[in-house]
């Protein structure tokens, strides 16, 4: 199924389910942050940040610790980091929507050892956005070493991806983290974060 389909189905379910007892806000939070991932990767960039919003707005509101509210608030961080990174700027209000964002995954964190490695490395991200370079490289190390310690491949190409994008293009390590990334994307078959990979060369 493309991606155009999922999203179309994903609102739909989000449209029938509205004002039925058996859904929680984590439930809608996980469909909105799940949107907001989708759009942006699909560059549908405006709508990818309302859907974000909501995510953040559903999950936060709760002070349950639940699986699905990581991907959420995951997922809603990303897009803000991303636009931040884009435009080189985040307004006021929504840097600090991120911040109380990746303080609740850092929460989180500490009842849920497969958080570790997503918490650090969005905390890594935060970091080198407000220009403290070595806190982010940092948080990238220590979030692929809790990605590894957890068998979590993916959190670990991530994180060597992080690493192969902000060392010094002469940084010995450099070389070894964008093949290492490379080989866990290619074994994951993730396309999208391979292309991501190779704009980097």
């Amino acid at each position: 199924m493309s991606a155009g389909p999922r999203i179309t189905s994903l609102r739909e379910l989000l449209a029938i389910e509205r004002g039925r007892d058996h859904l929680t806000e984590t439930d809608y939070a996980m469909a909105h942050g799940r949107l907001a991932g989708a759009l942006w990767r699909l560059g549908r960039y405006q709508e990818a940040e309302m859907e974000a919003a909501l995510a953040a707005e559903r999950s936060l509101k709760t002070d349950t610790v639940a699986t699905h509210a990581v991907d959420a608030l995951t997922n809603a961080a990303e897009v803000y980091l991303e636009k931040w990174q884009r435009r080189g700027e985040l307004v006021l209000a929504e840097r600090r929507l991120l911040e109380r964002i990746i303080k609740s995954l850092e929460r989180y964190s500490t009842k849920m050892d497969f958080c570790r490695p997503i918490a650090r490395r969005l905390r890594g991200s935060f970091h080198w956005l407000k220009g403290r370079r070595q806190r982010a490289l940092t948080d990238w190390a220590a979030a692929l070493t809790a990605a590894e310690a957890h068998d979590m491949p993916y959190d670990a190409a991530r994180s060597h991806h992080m690493l192969a994008e902000h060392l010094p293009k002469d940084e010995a390590r450099r070389p070894h983290h964008l093949a290492a990334a490379r080989a866990l994307y290619e074994k994951l078959d993730a396309s999208f974060d391979l292309q991501t990979l190779d704009r980097l060369r």
